[in-house]
């Protein structure tokens, strides 16, 4: 690819005429101007793709924090799962290992739901002692997650029963639709779509929300807070160490996102709301918590190398220690939001980044069953483990089919359905 050197090039265009440096000059300034334009065009049409919450409050870094997450899961699924017991030696195996870790992008979803879901109760909490509820706020929920995951089960079992001729899968995706495997063991369902669980985890978290405002109503906000945060961040935790089947089967998915057990990281961000919302909005301190977010970042990617390196520990070791750093490193993170100049928030408000952010919700429902299937029709991990390039390819081709899938859900089925339902909720609130 040519690469234009406007200095390399001086000498020879200053002999052609009155084409000489000033010109260069002016060309080299049109491009930046129109590479600008194109990010600022993207960026727009970005903020048009937006549906914002109804708390008015939008921040661009936390979508580019989602877009992170979402990347940690899918290349963990396409690069880690393409080649899980591969034997790499020195640098490439803890690389292959600390992609694995990617799993820990579900807990950074959490916590920012945590912070997202809560911070808007936390607010009404501060101006209504006694609000418990936000108006709109079930149907708001509802209408964001149960049509994307039900068209998800519909196409699914549709691919299930006419193309694999397997309509025990049928049954499996019936159960899925009321999160039935999340809270009685039927452990062949979670092979319809093994990230499935985790959607039903939030939607636990989203009924919990309000109930627990409206049992502490009457109690202050500070104990609301802290009552809140200890609940999410206590009762899970014990009821995995009480369960001694959790704990013989740590890597099982049914024992690890039963009903509470899946629920401990949204504390931290319910603890960020609880923060956020009492911090002077023109303090002139705001900013320099910023310097917290990256010390958040460091912290996750260590607890990424910490899991690569010790996951051949006691299962029951190696899940609750990074799942519990991954939710500290999270909330620190989140600290990004109090300055919008700073680099670490800049980074995270790209507007690619902040893109994935967008369409994740629908590319982790579709992303695992497609990177299956694919590296099965090539002829699995003995074809995929025979050269780097076919690693590659088996890993890669999947994960972009699934985020172009991802982006035609979002933009042509989620989309319209959440603006005609928050439309309609505008309506009503005016009548």
């Amino acid at each position: 690819m040519m690469v234009f050197k406007p200095a390399a090039c001086a000498p020879v265009l200053a002999q052609c005429g009155n084409f000489g440096l000033a010109d260069l000059a002016d060309l080299a300034d049109y491009k930046a101007d129109l590479e600008i334009k194109m990010k600022n065009s993207f960026a727009t049409w970005l903020r048009s793709k937006l549906v914002f919450p109804s708390s008015g409050q939008h921040w661009d870094c936390l979508d580019g924090l989602r877009g992170m997450a979402i990347l940690m899961v899918v290349a963990c699924h396409a690069f880690h799962y393409t080649a899980p017991n591969i034997r790499f030696a020195g640098w490439p195996r803890l690389a292959h290992a600390f992609v694995g870790a990617g799993h820990l992008g579900v807990q950074v979803f959490f916590v920012l739901s945590g912070f997202l879901i809560s911070q808007p109760f936390f607010a009404a909490k501060l101006k209504n002692s006694e609000s418990w509820y936000l108006e709109g706020y079930a149907a708001r929920r509802a209408l964001k997650i149960i049509p994307p995951a039900y068209l998800i089960i519909f196409v699914f079992s549709i691919y299930y029963c006419f193309v694999e001729h397997d309509f025990i899968q049928l049954k499996y995706g019936l159960l899925w639709l009321a999160g039935i495997p999340d809270f009685i063991p039927i452990p062949d369902a979670f092979g319809f779509n093994p990230v499935f669980w985790s959607l039903w985890v939030e939607v636990e978290f989203y009924v919990l929300l309000p109930v627990l405002f409206w049992v502490l109503r009457k109690c202050s906000y500070v104990k609301t807070g802290v009552a809140i945060v200890l609940l999410f961040l206590m009762v899970p935790f014990l009821t995995r160490q009480l369960d001694a089947k959790a704990q013989i089967h740590a890597i099982d998915l049914f024992y690890l996102a039963k009903f509470p057990n899946g629920l401990t990281n949204f504390s931290w961000g319910i603890l960020f709301a609880c923060i956020y919302s009492v911090i002077p909005q023109d303090g002139r301190h705001r900013r320099h918590l910023a310097l917290i977010g990256y010390v958040g970042i460091a912290a996750l990617a260590i607890t990424m190398l910490l899991e690569a390196e010790y996951y051949i520990l006691n299962p029951i070791i190696s899940y609750e220690i990074p799942v519990h750093l991954s939710g500290v490193s999270t909330f620190l993170a989140l600290f990004f939001v109090f300055d919008p100049g700073a680099f670490g928030t800049r980074f995270f408000s790209i507007p690619f980044i902040r893109y994935l952010g967008l369409v994740s919700y629908e590319w982790f429902l579709l992303h695992f069953l497609i990177l299956d299937r694919y590296r099965a029709w090539l002829g699995g991990i003995p074809y995929a483990t025979k050269n780097l390039g076919h690693y590659f390819f088996t890993a890669l081709i999947p994960m972009m089919a699934s985020l172009l899938l991802a982006m035609v859900v979002y933009h042509y089925f989620s989309m319209p359905i959440i603006k005609w339902g928050r439309s309609r909720l505008k309506s009503k609130k005016a009548l």
